[in-house]
């Protein structure tokens, strides 16, 4: 979600095992609250509607909502799926209002300027070769993107285009503290996609440790490995302020709806540590 100033309206569920009357899985027992966007940073996110949902608990509200205008929900608060982000929300108390401050004539304080690919604390890049062309994505970092370490043995990094939409790039998750072969298992991933299913991420195999690799097109679609994509990690995260990241991917084939593209080359390296 993105911020601006939203109008929110509340979907019914269809109350058929965990599933909202537009045929999409939330979790159960879940309330469905969808907010559409009548301001926002990125202009072609206004007027698309952000799909969420919400659970009370106690003192706590779960909340997660979908990248305005992706036809996604999540199944699950603890593993949700690209595009989507949950958060929690303690209630602390009634905050009292505090008193006004009295009148100053003041000039008016310059606009802050949002940069759209915050570096969080680390900085980044990926040099790819998709379909023989040469790009160049930027890590991605904050909180609107994918890129988190504050578990390194489940780590995600995000690297995309700065002028393409938040959910979009390239999206690893694996140890980042193991050099070596990690391997993204195709069939694993399609079935953690559809399925429900898990990736036990970091977990050594006769191909590699277990990760998850994503392509993700400007427009949202998500292309996991046609058959399994080899990550090898050339220098591990550390945690350290002069942590260094580092590692490379080759013949990685990634597969959505009848369409190949191709990953022949993939550097990335990452220095610092993010904040989340």
């Amino acid at each position: 979600m993105h911020p601006g100033r939203t109008t929110a309206g509340r979907r019914r569920s269809s109350g058929i095992s965990g599933a909202t009357s537009d045929g999409i899985r939330v979790p159960p027992g879940w309330g469905v609250l969808d907010v559409q966007i009548a301001q926002a940073s990125e202009p072609r996110h206004v007027g698309q509607v952000s799909l969420g949902t919400f659970s009370k608990q106690g003192e706590l509200l779960k909340f997660c909502g979908s990248e305005p205008g992706a036809h996604v929900r999540t199944p699950s608060f603890e593993a949700p799926p690209p595009g989507v982000r949950c958060l929690t929300l303690a209630r602390v108390g009634d905050a009292e209002a505090a008193p006004a401050p009295a009148a100053q004539a003041t000039a008016p304080a310059p606009a802050a300027v949002v940069s759209r690919q915050e570096s969080d604390g680390a900085t980044g890049q990926a040099d790819v070769v998709l379909d023989g062309v040469p790009q160049t994505y930027p890590l991605f970092g904050g909180f609107v993107s994918d890129t988190r370490f504050a578990d390194p043995r489940r780590a995600t990094i995000q690297f995309k285009p700065a002028d393409w939409g938040s959910v979009s790039g390239l999206r690893l998750t694996l140890d980042a503290t193991v050099t070596g072969r990690h391997y993204a298992d195709g069939k694993a991933i399609h079935d953690m996609m559809f399925n429900g299913g898990n990736v036990q991420v970091g977990q050594d195999g006769n191909r590699g440790r277990a990760a998850v690799l994503q392509w993700i097109a400007d427009g949202g679609q998500v292309f996991p490995p046609k058959e399994g994509c080899a990550i090898e990690v050339l220098s591990p995260y550390t945690g350290r302020p002069d942590s260094v990241f580092e590692g490379s991917i080759s013949g990685c084939t990634v597969h959505s709806a009848g369409i190949d593209r191709q990953l022949a080359s993939v550097k990335f390296a990452m220095h610092g540590a993010p904040s989340r």
